[in-house]
């Protein structure tokens, strides 16, 4: 709900999935999203790009990349 944004719940999710993908060697970590999630996904590091046909996002992160790592 709106009264826990702010906590970084999701983005801690958003981070260990990313941890996983690394830890299973998986280049890239795609999520669909809603347009008023785009800042959310941008500020992770997702590269941000329009789903054709649809309203929706799509963000895809690097996980292999030297600035996702711990």
């Amino acid at each position: 709900t709106r009264h826990r944004r702010e906590v970084g719940i999701g983005s801690a999710l958003v981070r260990a999935a990313i941890d996983v993908a690394a830890a299973r060697e998986v280049d890239n970590l795609t999520a669909a999203f809603e347009g008023d999630l785009r800042e959310f996904y941008a500020d992770l590091g997702f590269r941000i790009e329009p789903i054709e046909g649809t309203d929706r996002l799509r963000g895809v992160a690097d996980v292999g990349a030297p600035d996702r790592r711990s």
